[in-house]
């Protein structure tokens, strides 16, 4: 009861810190960190870790080299996801209309560009008469290009049972319980880029545990990726990649590689905004392709065409066929971890050969485009679909091929859109969606989703509440209301079915998804949402009665009040109090609680910014935990989830050494004050504390 108590004095102590600071009406001179937002926003629309770093870096290069409205494509502006496909092409008609946009403000007369979209956009977009496109040739490029050298050292200053010392009879009888590697995690990358037409970039990272240049990982990094990307080269070849890529095509449910946004408070996020061939950033050791693409553009027709062959980690298993002696080697599951620090772990790394080939072929016009996408894909040996009866369809044997017709087309203020895919075992899956301009102050979106049991799609993304797009029917309608004097209101209502088993689900089952968030920002300065998510979703009883087990229903309720204001040119403040309530298995009511203050400093002409926050944190278990976006070093991203009874807190500091030369320093710990261990197995940590370091140097030239 102490940590609640300081929980509620805190609250109150920040209610009447904000009170007094957010009458004032001071000008806003620094924007707000859109990035932070829009990553909480999707982090917060999937139980899946993701990786952020190319939505990031898609950002930060447009901030330097803003769109210059007047000259954009409709693909430049779906690259900034921030825009519905309505939002898009009024911008088109009304520059067709009327020519030129003369200020930013001027589109504030165009349907669904309220204040609070122009002002998000801002860092991002100009007007400019200037409408000539750069020059691609070797005097521009050595010319004008910007180079960009990180590396990144961070480690959790506890050392976990893993890396205590361990006898050699300790590790012969226990190989896996122990990491032979250094406790830290490394990162390097150097990218050159020009303009948005050429990009050139090598990746390395290793993970805590991992070795380095010894051992097992006598090459270095456990993990290397490296991509050589032109674009527009000439007006009949769009894009040319060699070495790593990302591929996006229609609604996802045929190929979609990279970040995908699910379900969020921003509604317009579940239609898929595909930008083709792409460049792979990230160090996500599995969802990229390994090869070459390439776009073609003729008139209105656009071609991409592929292929990757890489190795991708498994677990094998191997029999002898008594009659020849011969090995059987198959696979029984994948493994997306991308650790390697085990004999276990390593015993699995890169044992499968993958290969994919396929193109993407569209027909476009200025409110219209109908794709058709086809892969096939082949490993070097067949793949087990599972003992378990839920893994009965999973995919099975040594190839699949995936075919996928998508659209897109707008009649007046309505825009259609969706895909439907087939496997090649003949099983179906589609999405199908409308975007509904009813007045420029709202917007409605349906989309409805149908995947049988039996589609299979290793690299499907779609919007799901599965991880791969199988095994789900679903009804999704979301709304955006502007209500006026800063007010908005937006959310999303979802009922879903599952026809066939889950895992620890033994029969069908279905669920909802409920959000509401409720806006309020008056003045650049101060901004407020309160929003409430709740969730209900079927699991087996902690009990079996006569072999057959029911399933019960776990039910989530999250309450959340947030505020941000700036109390100077150099200060930002923001409050966060979260409550949640949960059902659990046996029927018991959990509740959970976090708040924290968050301070940040950027003053103009200062070499120095920073940003901290404290926060404490009271939840009755695990499930009850609560996840809050934290400020990190830039291209590293911190979304940890409080559970139990503590405080955590950190502080980023960047520092501005000299022209080029950037350093961010990161320190963060967990302090539980009812627990003597964290984790458990070789993850446990002896005592309450968890505290993380972070260092990364950046060189621009």
């Amino acid at each position: 009861m102490k940590n609640r108590t300081k929980i509620y004095l805190l609250g109150a102590f920040l209610l009447v810190f904000q009170a007094a600071f957010s009458q004032n009406d001071i000008e806003d001179l620094k924007r707000d960190n859109l990035i932070e937002k829009k990553i909480e926003n999707i982090a917060e629309g999937s139980d899946q870790e993701q990786d952020y770093t190319n939505l990031v870096d898609d950002l930060i290069e447009i901030s330097r080299n803003p769109l210059n409205l007047n000259r954009a494509s409709r693909e430049d502006l779906q690259q900034l996801n921030m825009l519905d496909e309505l939002q898009i092409n009024n911008l088109i008609a009304h520059i067709a209309k009327h020519g030129k946009l003369m200020n930013l403000y001027e589109l504030q007369s165009i349907d669904g560009w309220d204040l609070n979209t122009i002002l998000s956009l801002k860092p991002y977009i100009k007007v400019d008469d200037n409408t000539d496109v750069p020059q691609l040739s070797w005097k521009n490029i050595f010319k004008n290009g910007k180079s960009q050298i990180f590396t990144r050292w961070q480690q959790t200053l506890e050392k976990s049972a893993a890396y205590q010392p361990a006898t050699d009879s300790q590790l012969a009888a226990s190989p896996n319980s122990h990491y032979p590697g250094s406790p830290y995690r490394l990162y390097a990358r150097y990218v050159f880029k020009y303009s948005n037409n050429v990009q050139f970039g090598v990746t390395g990272e290793k993970d805590a545990g991992e070795q380095f240049f010894k051992g097992n990982q006598k090459q270095g990094f456990d993990f290397y990726s490296a991509h050589l990307v032109l674009r527009n080269v000439t007006p009949w070849l769009k894009t040319i990649a060699v070495g790593d890529f990302q591929a996006q095509f229609g609604q996802g449910i045929t190929l979609w590689t990279g970040l995908a946004f699910g379900k969020t408070a921003d509604p317009y996020s579940v239609k898929r905004n595909a930008i083709g061939i792409r460049p792979y950033t990230s160090v996500d050791e599995n969802r990229f392709l390994r090869g070459g693409a390439a776009t073609f553009k003729f008139w209105k027709l656009e071609s991409s065409i592929f292929y990757s062959n890489k190795k991708i980690d498994g677990n094998l298993l191997i029999s002898v066929i008594d009659t020849t002696n011969d090995e059987d080697v198959q696979v029984t599951a994948f493994d997306q971890s991308g650790y390697h620090r085990t004999v276990s772990e390593m015993g699995k790394r890169k044992t499968i050969g993958e290969s994919l080939v396929g193109g993407h072929l569209a027909y476009r016009n200025k409110t219209a485009n109908i794709g058709f996408t086809a892969v096939n894909s082949k490993y070097s040996v067949d793949i087990l679909p599972g003992s378990e009866l839920y893994k009965q369809f999973n995919l099975a044997g040594a190839s699949n091929t995936n075919l996928g017709l998508d659209y897109s087309f707008t009649f007046r203020n309505i825009n259609f859109f969706g895909e439907t895919g087939m496997s090649q075992n003949g099983a179906f899956g589609s999405i199908n969606g409308v975007f509904w301009m009813l007045d420029p102050k709202f917007t409605l979106i349906a989309v409805r989703r149908d995947f049988q049991p039996r589609y299979q799609s290793r690299y499907g993304n779609a919007i799901t509440e599965n991880t791969l797009p199988s095994n789900e029917s679903g009804t999704y309608i979301g709304f955006r209301a502007i209500l006026g004097r800063g007010w908005g209101v937006q959310g999303y209502a979802d009922y879903f079915t599952f026809p066939w088993l889950k895992s620890q689900i033994d029969a069908p089952s279905h669920g909802w998804d409920y959000l509401m968030r409720l806006t309020f920002t008056p003045s650049k300065t101060f901004d407020a949402y309160f929003q409430v998510r709740q969730r209900q979703k079927q699991k087996n009883a902690p009990d079996i009665t006569e072999g057959i087990n029911p399933l019960v229903n776990l039910d989530q309720t999250n309450f959340r009040f947030n505020i941000s204001y700036r109390v100077s040119p150099s200060f930002k403040f923001r409050n966060r109090a979260e409550m949640i309530l949960l059902k659990n298995v046996n029927g018991h009511m959990e509740k959970g609680f976090m708040i924290y203050q968050d301070i940040s400093y950027a003053a103009i002409g200062s070499p120095i910014t920073v940003s901290a926050r404290y926060a404490l944190f009271d939840t009755d278990s695990y499930n009850s935990r609560i996840y809050a976006y934290e400020n990190d070093v830039l291209y590293a991203f911190s979304i940890p989830g409080l559970y139990y009874k503590g405080s955590r807190y950190y502080i980023t500091l960047k520092y501005h050494v000299s022209r080029g030369i950037d350093v961010w320093l990161r320190f963060a710990q967990t302090v539980y004050t009812n627990k003597s261990e964290i984790s458990s197995g070789v993850n446990a940590i002896d005592g309450p504390t968890r505290s993380e370091l972070k260092a990364q140097v950046r060189f621009s030239f």
